[in-house]
């Protein structure tokens, strides 16, 4: 069966796009293949592409994002059923043998019909008194939303999400309708920005259609409405047969409706008497059992309390994203950029051990982050306001470094011509990181063994005691226990400095980071080149998630560096990486060997195999008949798999 994208609300709704293996783009410039005029969509706001046997959305870094079943996505794998928002439009993914029910509201204008009620919130207040059944009923519509809202599960979900569902169930135990569905709106405005719809029954989500009149009107007036009237316009043939023939408008198209008003007052306003501003609209329909004044008063009741609820769902939602802003800004500020499984261990580690005063032993391989783990660690550290202060000890000679760690006194040796302070002494009640420690002499490992053991330490050419107060991390990549075994690294000096081990993961071992990173440094290097970027091709990103990256995060930054500064599109394309990436992963098996990368990548094969074979495996004579530097066939050779 076709794949497709079927737009459910928006300037779009009821149009159906097939999907097929070409990548296809969305947003508001006429360049895309799906263009949406709306102010919230980006001139190109995200992409939709086969991988495979399956489709994934990319956020092409849009200004407001891409929802995927109403969560915030930057790209995901979308399966059938999952609905995809896009500004003020939802597309319903379609594939396979059975197309899924669907999912969303449809807007649609309606004529006004005369067989209308309103009834407000006030009017209801001063006829509950006489009516118990409905008080028990609001009594337990609170006590129920109340518990919702501090489900564990809001955690992981949006917290109005749990509330629509609840309501909505509890309102069907009392009232006839077939379907409803909870619309919220953006403020100041009567145009839906997210719908939560229920079929009675098996609460599973549908389609409800929507009139903007009633909308607009129970906005306008702030009271509930009951009303009976006609469709004036029709749904395509795409979105009836994908709603598989369900019973949601009767034959005469006709339809019973009821709507009340979620009010709320801003924090600022509570002297008021009346709410100053609406969240939204509960929204039920009937096809067959009329709905009666009855019900009309209550569920204007109920939209009173659940209007509290929603007001506390929404402050509390607001803040879970304050702070995954709060989060993502510390993110940024460390650099420690990363989602997958390894990079999540680490963080968590560096969470615990950041507020305690232990040494730390940072081990990885050249490239993967040391030193981004040790700021990371101080700048979450008590000792945060305090300096950072870091030393490459693989930088400096012997007696520089031992000066620039310790300080010297005038007249130490040759050329002190005053006092000098160390970096440790520099560093009080900051933060030391010694980085490649594995590359220190042996007589200067004696003496930051007794700056860690006592604390103190003596300037060169001194012989007074300074007392310290500092918190020192240490990395190397370079495995210090089989440098002890070989006498070149102090054992007492290495249990000092391993207090507590961390080890930041090696790329290839990051998969699901390689991309976001990617994107990472190629906006950082578009805004400092003043170069738009719209993201990379697939050939690109299979490349990206296919090497190996001995030089790790550097490595691939380094990367995506050269191919901003050289590429010559708004994407990032093959031909923009080094040519070492292509020669280490080689040709897409799924591509023609009559591409000029295929070729060029089986010539070399060719050409380094045939020089191999004269020279009877001597790289350096085979270097030689190629007229290349031996350094680069070797590389060449494991590139080429050739070994």
């Amino acid at each position: 069966m076709t794949t497709r994208l079927i737009a459910i609300t928006g300037p779009l709704q009821g149009s159906s796009y097939e999907l097929g293996d070409t990548e296809i783009t969305i947003g508001r410039s006429s360049e895309n293949q799906i263009r949406i005029e709306d102010h919230r969509v980006s001139r190109q706001h995200c992409s939709v592409r086969r991988e495979s046997d399956q489709f994934r959305v990319v956020d092409l870094q849009s200004h407001n994002g891409v929802l995927v079943n109403g969560a915030r996505v930057d790209e995901r794998l979308i399966e059938n059923g999952d609905r995809i928002q896009i500004g003020g439009s939802t597309f319903l993914f379609s594939s396979g043998e059975e197309t899924p029910p669907l999912a969303g509201i449809c807007l649609e204008d309606t004529t006004e019909s005369a067989n209308s009620t309103m009834f407000s919130a006030e009017s209801s207040a001063k006829r509950s008194e006489a009516r118990p059944g409905v008080i028990a009923f609001l009594l337990k519509i609170t006590a129920a939303l109340s518990v919702a809202r501090t489900v564990p599960s809001v955690r992981d979900a949006s917290a109005r999400g749990i509330l629509e569902g609840l309501l909505l169930e509890l309102l069907f135990e009392v009232i006839p309708a077939e379907r409803g569905a909870v619309v919220l709106i953006d403020s100041g405005s009567s145009e839906p920005s997210v719908a939560y719809t229920r079929e009675r029954g098996d609460g599973r989500p549908g389609l409800v259609r929507v009139s903007r009149t009633v909308v607009r009107r129970v906005l306008e007036q702030r009271s509930g409405l009951l009303m009976n009237f006609g469709l004036s316009s029709t749904v395509s043939k795409d979105v009836e047969s994908a709603v598989k023939g369900e019973s949601w408008a009767n034959d005469s198209g006709c339809a019973s409706v009821l709507a009340a008003p979620l009010l709320v007052s801003d924090w600022d306003d509570f002297d008021q008497r009346s709410p100053t501003r609406a969240l939204g609209v509960i929204y039920l329909q009937s096809d067959s059992t009329p709905f009666q004044e009855s019900h009309l008063e209550l569920i204007t009741e109920v939209s009173v309390v659940a209007s509290v609820a929603f007001e506390n769902a929404l402050y509390l939602e607001g803040l879970r994203k304050e702070n995954e802003l709060l989060q993502t800004a510390v993110s940024l500020e460390h650099n420690m950029i990363g989602n997958s499984a390894p990079m999540r261990e680490l963080c968590a580690k560096i969470t615990r051990v950041a507020k305690t005063d232990s040494t730390v032993l940072i081990m990885g391989e050249s490239g993967t982050g040391k030193e981004l783990v040790a700021r990371a660690l101080h700048e979450d550290s008590p000792r945060a306001a305090k300096r950072f202060v870091a030393i490459n000890c693989a930088a400096l000679t012997e007696t520089l470094l031992e000066s620039e760690l310790f300080g010297h006194e005038k007249g130490s040796f040759t050329g002190a011509t005053g006092q000098k302070l160390g970096k440790l002494e520099m560093a009080e009640k900051g933060t030391v990181f010694l980085d490649e420690i594995g590359e220190m002499p042996l007589h200067l490992q004696a003496k930051v063994l007794r700056v860690l053991q006592e604390r103190e330490f003596e300037r060169v050419g001194g012989t007074r005691t300074l007392k310290l107060n500092i918190r020192v991390l240490a990395a190397t990549n370079r495995d210090l226990l089989a440098e002890v075994r070989a006498g070149r690294f102090r054992e007492d000096l290495y249990y000092r400095l391993a207090v507590v081990t961390l080890r930041t993961p090696a790329l290839r071992e990051r998969g699901d980071d390689i991309l976001m990173l990617a994107r990472n440094f190629a906006a950082r290097h578009s805004a400092i080149c003043k170069r738009r970027f719209a993201g990379f091709t697939p050939k690109v990103e299979r490349l990206l998630c296919s090497y190996d990256w001995p030089g790790n995060v550097r490595e691939l930054e380094n990367a995506v560096e050269r191919a901003v500064v050289l590429g010559s599109g708004e994407r990032i394309r093959e031909e923009d990486l080094p040519e070492s990436l292509f020669e280490a992963v080689g040709p897409d098996p799924e591509e023609s060997s009559e591409s000029l990368q295929s070729i060029v990548y089986a010539s070399k094969q060719k050409a380094v195999a045939n020089a191999l074979a004269q020279s009877g495996g001597s790289v350096t004579k085979a270097a030689k008949l190629l007229g290349v530097n031996g350094n680069y066939l070797h590389r060449l050779i494991n590139n080429l798999k050739l070994r």
